[in-house]
């Protein structure tokens, strides 16, 4: 397509459903995923991703050993599309009212596993009671990668302890956390007061997860950050209670996290022996949902239940 006209003659033939296709292979990286998402068949999805290559004359996606990677075309038309569809989408549902207890939406959200460790018990319960059609979406994605996914419409929310601060975001705040130290009830340093000196000889568990706290650990500590004896490194919270069930071991972790592991697993929380300030946690959003009536409800929502006044 070289010349204007043949543009208008190419947009007055897409389809709208293919663009909502593209869309979610775009954002899945999967032919079955997208399908399995918008409730087609694999092969249903596979046609219309076909009819979309012959339309744009490009092969929009091509199929690796990490998914189907899109082509540079692909990736020009997918903030774009993933606006216009949102609009689309703020029109239809501005003009018939976002009722909660009817709506069948779908939001995606983005969070790490301790994210969903924090948020998602008590956000699924009240959704579940105030919006029984609503499904929540949630996905991990590298933190690098969170931008690009609430620009190009693959999500809808992201929570958490997240450095996004381009001008197209809105974030707001939600609550202070603060870091604990967790270690087994039965422990003897569980009994008293946590010393620097016994932070610092005890073997520590560290979480090496991205939006964990130890980088505020290590900066606190300084050059004494060399005196902990590490014996494991993890990627995620679900082996730290067991690693710490029985054991004279260690983990700094947040008060949230705390709260939810200590009690059911016989862990304990003291406070650090120094001082740390605050890390804030947020929700952030592309400023083009900013008056989408469901996306306001949705935030709304999660500052009931996890803004600094919440009642907990």
């Amino acid at each position: 397509m070289s010349t204007i006209d043949d543009v208008d003659v190419l947009a007055g033939r897409l389809d709208l459903n293919l663009l909502r296709v593209f869309m979610a292979v775009m954002q899945e990286r999967s032919i079955t995923l997208a399908g399995s998402r918008l409730g087609l068949t694999q092969s249903a999805t596979s046609a219309a991703v076909n009819r979309l290559r012959q339309q744009l004359n490009d092969q929009l996606f091509v199929r690796t050993r990490q998914g189907m990677e899109p082509t540079s075309l692909a990736i020009a038309l997918a903030t774009p599309v993933g606006n216009a569809l949102g609009l689309i989408r703020d029109a239809l549902e501005e003009s018939r009212g976002f009722d909660a207890r009817t709506t069948a939406r779908e939001f995606r959200l983005l969070m790490t596993d301790v994210g969903e460790l924090m948020f998602l018990p008590r956000l699924t319960a009240w959704v579940h009671e105030h919006a029984p059609g609503v499904r929540l979406s949630c996905r991990q994605v590298p933190r690098d990668q969170y931008g690009a996914e609430l620009e190009t419409g693959g999500a809808d929310l992201a929570l958490g302890m997240l450095p996004l601060g381009e001008r197209d975001f809105v974030q707001q705040r939600l609550k202070d956390e603060t870091l604990v130290c967790l270690a087994c009830a039965g422990n003897p340093v569980a009994r008293k007061r946590l010393t620097m000196d016994a932070f610092l000889s005890l073997p520590h568990v560290v979480i090496r997860a991205p939006a964990m706290g130890d980088r505020f650990v290590v900066k606190a500590l300084g050059e004494r950050a060399g005196r902990r004896k590490i014996v494991a490194e993890v990627q995620h919270y679900l082996s730290v209670p067991m690693i710490l069930r029985d054991s004279p071991f260690l983990a700094v972790v947040s008060t949230s996290v705390a709260a939810e592991l200590a009690g059911p697993n016989r862990l304990a929380a003291l406070p650090l022996p120094f001082k740390l300030e605050p890390l804030a946690i947020r929700q952030f959003w592309h400023k083009r949902w900013n008056n989408d009536p469901g996306h306001r409800w949705l935030r709304s929502g999660i500052v009931s239940l996890f803004g600094r006044a919440a009642r907990r």
